[in-house]
């Protein structure tokens, strides 16, 4: 039975991936959606010291104790710096790395490295010092407008569930060794629609190395709601 875990980004959870899941689903898959740790349902986890190993943990976890293989990987957004970690410590367990809009990190980087440039940066720790206690990312720094969804419904339905992001995961160095690179297959995708400018430069070293495919999407940032079938076609789809 084929496997899919997907692996969400700043602000969200597991509960993102509801219609993709479900459509997955309905194709005989099998899905997980893990919630990382201090957010969503398991925001009640939530420390100072929660950071990037503690994510890629999460979701190592799953991988190993679900005893999965040949799996269908996939981060979005900041996910992206989580998927591959797991991808760099366990490549045998993976069949296809999907990189959906994400940040995707060289070793020793940041999330705020690989976003680059001062005002992104800048306004997150801004406003963690102002609404966070200094080590949580409040949930506006990007509204469902930013990411895409137009939808009224929707909207509502995403902003209510967005929770604040523990700031050191933000802070935390990735540690990659090179091993992703033995993950028989790797797409980067990139949503035309987000204000953020690392999704085509991310996009366009990974057509220059010639290390994964790259797709150039005209959509927002969210993708996963506004046309959760595209997505779908993207994990199911053979290489």
């Amino acid at each position: 039975m084929p496997t899919a875990v997907l692996v969400h980004g700043t602000w969200h959870g597991g509960w993102c991936w509801n219609r993709v899941r479900d459509l997955l689903a309905a194709q005989g898959w099998t899905v997980f959606t893990p919630t990382l740790t201090g957010l969503a349902d398991r925001s009640h986890l939530a420390t100072r010291d929660v950071d990037l190993e503690t994510h890629v943990q999460d979701v190592a976890g799953v991988l190993d104790y679900e005893d999965l293989t040949d799996v269908v990987l996939l981060g979005h957004s900041g996910g992206g710096m989580i998927v591959n970690g797991v991808a760099d410590r366990m490549p045998q367990r993976i069949g296809h790395l999907i990189y959906l809009d994400a940040l995707v990190p060289s070793d020793g980087q940041t999330v705020f490295d690989v976003i680059g440039g001062d005002d992104v940066p800048a306004l997150i720790r801004a406003l963690a010092a102002e609404k966070g206690d200094g080590w949580l990312i409040p949930a506006e720094v990007f509204s469902a407008q930013d990411f895409g969804v137009t939808n009224p419904a929707d909207a509502a339905w995403l902003e209510s569930r967005f929770t604040p992001h523990p700031l050191r995961v933000f802070e935390t160095p990735a540690k990659v060794t090179g091993r992703v690179a033995e993950v028989p297959r790797t797409t980067y995708v990139n949503c035309e629609g987000f204000p953020l400018d690392f999704g085509p430069r991310i996009a366009a070293q990974f057509t220059a190395s010639g290390t994964a495919d790259t797709q150039h999407w005209p959509t927002g940032h969210n993708v996963f709601v506004t046309e959760p079938k595209r997505v779908v076609e993207l994990i199911t789809s053979e290489a």
